[in-house]
């Protein structure tokens, strides 16, 4: 049965997914939101802008997060010994949250890309995002 599932439609997609709304991280973090709030349909035209907004808003935010903690502007006046050291902590952070996220996320949505055949959806969202975040 469908008891606990999510039937999720979204606008701009052919397919119908049955997904467990637990463990469905896409819910969790908003993108299901912003892909149906910034869809546009017109009867000459239909755009997911919602993805676009949604990963240029998350770059955004990558940008402003982690280069505030490389910067780690708390030590300037430290001594360079002190600095190097921060710097190396807050190097290792960054690279150990960005494993994290890589480890969890990349298979599932490698997967899902390719069953889904959404490669050049995902490139064009992504490098079209990357010019709205510079």
């Amino acid at each position: 049965g469908l008891e606990g599932m999510a039937i999720a439609t979204m606008p701009g997609f052919t397919h119908v997914q049955a997904v467990p709304i637990t463990c469905c991280l896409a819910h969790t973090v908003g993108v299901q939101w912003f892909v149906k709030t910034f869809y546009i349909h017109t009867p000459d035209f239909q755009y997911n802008f919602g993805a676009f907004l949604y990963s240029m808003t998350g770059g955004i935010l990558y940008m402003v997060i982690f280069f505030q903690l490389l910067a780690c502007n708390c030590v300037q006046r430290e001594s360079s010994r002190t600095r190097r050291h921060c710097e190396t902590v807050g190097q290792l952070v960054a690279v150990g949250l960005m494993t994290l996220l890589v480890a969890k996320g990349a298979v599932p949505t490698f997967n899902y890309v390719s069953n889904n055949d959404l490669l050049t959806t995902l490139v064009v969202t992504l490098l079209t995002s990357k010019f709205g975040g510079w």
